[in-house]
């Protein structure tokens, strides 16, 4: 007997269990199948451990800094053993809650594999199921360079880098992006000797090009050795470590005990069956499609990892949502790729949404782009994160067209930012609103009052 459902969801991590759920909620019939790591990558080898272990890094660095005004803290010992088994309890628990969350809306949840065997057909660990409709969001998987493969040991994967129980003393970076950038400070934050190679001329070289120079001359003032416009031509890998041949300005050997290669990550689209599905993948291995995330075949979408665009778990989400809605009959909904912000975990940390700086002068005639320092706000200064800025970028109208942060809490902060781009607001708008003093949220206010030219506390 073969099994029917009205919408066959592959994957559930962040875009497929947000799918099914919504879906189920809009009156579907809806099966989620997953491998067996419900909660994807992001909650179980990603951004949600990374966040465990960032958040020990940063309070290490905090009472070291605080020593310097008062504050005493002897001994202080990290059991990254200890913390490994308390982050792997906290994924265990949210991972079970990802089950629960899509089983009582009526969710199928089921765990096997999936492979397309037609256009409205597929198996099930080998069992046949029909679908009306279908989701791919199967996510992605790590690059490895054919020179350099991982080896789970010395050569490590983020997943690997993410399970170590003893902080290496010494560990190289290939990558300056998100991934490279938060571990190997984690790892600085904790006493190893950190080393990052990035091929381009900034560290986040996809960034606003004025916040990777300000990222890049933090890390290195916080510890860290940054390579830019380096290659990493050869790996010699030992038992004692590895040895990397490096190219670039400053072409030299590289020693370390451990090696992350994070060059970023690649869509787990092959051997699913897409061709006998009718569906059509790039060149890359993303699956094209429209505004409504619906591929060549009108019956399957694709969202998440799967499809162009940056790998963000909130990106997925935002996709499985809308691609659920088009599923159940809401023609009407589309994408807008506006207002995702981006971010990343760093010391200082970084954000940002809409247009940089570079994009928006190439778009727009005359924009207008302002800076605002953090050290101009009392919170900051008092708080001893005074590194950094938030600068607005709009036309000359006053639309807001893009907000880039780099300084203390500016993974947060950027949700202001995101919320005025998705509803319009203008310069005026933000100027407009009350901001609660002191807190670090004034850093907007503040830079989009500098950016209609009269500025309280800087300067002019």
């Amino acid at each position: 007997m073969t099994d029917d459902t009205d919408l066959l969801v592959v994957g559930g991590g962040p875009g497929g269990y947000h799918a099914a759920i919504r879906a189920a909620q809009l009156g579907l019939d809806v099966t989620c199948v997953d491998k067996g790591s419900f909660g994807g990558v992001c909650l179980h080898w990603g951004c949600i451990p990374s966040k465990g272990l960032i958040g020990m890094g940063k309070l290490v660095d905090e009472i070291r800094e605080w020593s310097e005004r008062g504050l005493e803290a002897s001994d202080l010992e990290v059991d990254l053993a200890e913390t490994q088994e308390w982050k792997q309890g906290q994924i265990d628990q949210l991972a079970r809650g990802v089950k629960h969350l899509m089983s009582s809306r009526g969710v199928d949840v089921r765990e096997g594999t999936v492979r397309l065997t037609g256009e409205n057909e597929a198996t099930i660990d080998g069992e046949p199921i029909t679908f009306d409709q279908a989701l791919i969001a199967t996510g992605s998987s790590p690059i490895e360079l054919p020179h350099i493969p991982f080896d789970g040991e010395t050569v490590l994967g983020s997943r690997e880098a993410l399970a170590l129980e003893e902080p290496p003393e010494s560990l190289a970076v290939i990558g300056g992006g998100f991934i490279g950038l938060e571990i190997g400070q984690f790892y600085e934050q904790l006493g190893a000797d950190v080393t990052v190679v990035e091929m381009l001329d900034s560290v986040l070289p996809t960034a606003d090009d004025d916040l990777g120079e300000e990222l890049g001359r933090q890390l290195t003032k916080r510890g860290l050795t940054v390579h830019t416009q380096t290659e990493a031509t050869d790996a010699d890998v030992s038992d004692d470590g590895v040895r990397l041949s490096l190219d670039g300005p400053k072409a030299e050997q590289l020693e370390a005990e451990k090696l992350l290669v994070a060059v970023g990550r690649q869509p787990n689209t092959e051997g699913i069956g897409l061709a006998k599905a009718g569906v059509e993948t790039e060149d890359s291995g993303h699956i094209a499609v429209d505004d409504q995330m619906r591929t060549s075949n009108d019956d399957i979408f694709a969202i998440g990892d799967t499809v162009p665009g940056p790998a963000l778990a909130h990106k997925a989400s935002h996709e499985g949502i809308h691609a659920a809605a088009v599923a159940a009959g809401q023609d009407h909904v589309v994408v807008d790729y506006r207002a995702i912000p981006w971010f990343c975990y760093t010391t200082p940390e970084v954000a940002g949404v809409g247009l940089t700086e570079e994009e928006a002068r190439s778009q727009h005639e005359d924009p207008i782009v302002e800076q605002f320092p953090f050290a101009a706000l009392g919170k900051a200064k008092m708080s001893g994160h005074t590194d950094g800025w938030a600068k607005v970028i709009a036309r000359q109208d006053g639309a807001l067209l893009g907000v880039q942060l780099v300084g203390p809490d500016a993974t947060n902060l950027v949700a202001e930012p995101a919320l005025a781009i998705e509803m319009g607001a203008t310069l005026t708008d933000v100027a407009e609103t009350v901001h609660a003093h002191p807190t670090l949220a004034e850093v907007f206010l503040e830079a989009a009052e500098a950016a209609q030219g009269h500025p309280v506390h800087v300067s002019k």
